[in-house]
């Protein structure tokens, strides 16, 4: 540059293009350092993430092998054999050794009540992601594993110390796979979902506790809002004996015979009785005297029964239904036991004061039904079901 260049004065124009130079070159600056410093940050969360999140454990060539579908969902071995060994174990329990070879009769109706569980359990799963699937939530985003993940990370430190290799030493005990279990897992969270759309929705479900009025009416006046007592007596009895070391061994005992004919006089008894008070008295003396309890099902005190058709099964809810208040069943048999039940008149003071409660089984209720009417709908499609089934009870 000259010696007259340098001292030639810079014009207001020169100046304002070198001011708006230099804040081009600022922001572009700035620009570039943030860019940086946002992939910075998400290359530091992924990283945080691969090292806190636990990592799947894959399928061994076995357990990936497929054996049927329910609908376009494939049905991988880990699952079909843990739930055969789960119902092994309950038949087992109840009936003592079977001859899983064998072909007596015996031998046929054990591998039958098998595979009857194992299809229905099978199913239930998909049941769940068919119905949400149909409700537009996405059974596969990337919250839902997350939610999934978060669990699994949980168990592991509550339950297991935080080693994940103890946590797989207990799959393996249990013949469960990680991909299962995430999976038991992920339909647990997708029902709980299911449950709050259907809510938001409205269509099916249609009381929440935005129209708690409304819903106390229905409960009163709806005659699928029922009220009942019942007296229980299981076909099966948990009993107790002491082996010869004196230590305390329980197994279950079959009472069937001698409970129906228990079911049998008390709802011949109950029925002689013209007068609703004393009818009522004498079904709670029942309750109160039946040595069957089971915790769970069997009502240890008199407190009447309140639900919505769908919660309490077919059986008992169709004998409640044709029943006039007051009045009492014949045996109703049911896959566990047998019931003698009473109807009884609802109690508006009782509906009023335990609505949301009460409300609460009416969604879970039309959410079984919803539930149950998609069973019918899909199945589990396999070749040589009682084959593969017969296979793996004589492992």
């Amino acid at each position: 540059m000259s010696e007259q260049n340098k001292n030639k004065p810079i014009s207001q124009d020169e100046l304002k293009e070198i001011v708006k130079k230099r804040k081009k070159k600022k922001i572009i600056l700035v620009t570039c350092i943030i860019v940086v410093a946002i992939a910075v940050a998400t290359l530091i969360g992924l990283f945080i993430w691969q090292m806190v999140r636990i990592r799947p454990i894959k399928r061994t060539a076995e357990q990936a092998k497929v054996v049927g579908k329910v609908g376009d969902y494939e049905v991988y071995y880990d699952e079909f054999s843990y739930l055969v060994s789960i119902h092994k174990a309950d038949v087992e329990y109840k009936y003592g050794n079977v001859n899983w070879d064998g072909d007596s009769d015996f031998a046929n109706k054990c591998k039958e009540y098998v595979m009857e569980n194992v299809l229905e359990d099978i199913e239930k799963n998909y049941i769940v992601l068919t119905l949400c699937e149909r409700r537009g939530i996405d059974t596969d985003s990337r919250e839902i594993n997350k939610q999934v993940n978060q669990q699994i990370k949980t168990i592991i430190k509550d339950d297991f110390g935080g080693k994940k290799s103890a946590y797989k030493d207990w799959l393996d005990e249990n013949g469960l796979s990680d991909a299962y279990y995430r999976l038991v897992c992920k339909v647990n969270l997708l029902e709980e979902r299911l449950l709050s759309k259907l809510i938001e929705e409205g269509d099916y479900i249609e009381y929440s506790v935005k129209n708690i009025p409304d819903f106390v009416e229905y409960a009163k006046k709806n005659d699928d809002f029922m009220c009942a007592t019942h007296v229980y007596y299981p076909k099966w009895y948990t009993a107790y004996h002491r082996d010869e070391n004196g230590t305390l061994v329980t197994y279950l005992e079959n009472v069937s015979e001698s409970t129906s004919t228990l079911a049998a006089s008390a709802a011949q008894a109950l029925q002689e009785i013209a007068d609703n008070n004393q009818r009522y008295e004498a079904i709670n003396d029942s309750i109160g005297d039946c040595k069957y309890l089971v915790e769970g099902i069997t009502m240890a005190n008199t407190d009447a029964v309140y639900f919505t058709r769908g919660l309490m099964g077919e059986e008992y809810e169709s004998a409640v239904s044709a029943l006039d208040d007051y009045g009492t069943s014949g045996v109703v048999e049911t896959s566990d036991g047998y019931f003698v039940i009473m109807r009884l008149p609802k109690d508006e003071k009782y509906i009023d004061r335990y609505a949301e409660d009460l409300l609460n089984k009416y969604q879970i209720a039309k959410l079984l039904v919803l539930e149950n009417q998609i069973a019918n709908e899909i199945e589990f499609d396999c070749d040589n079901i009682m084959s593969l089934i017969s296979a793996e009870l004589g492992k």
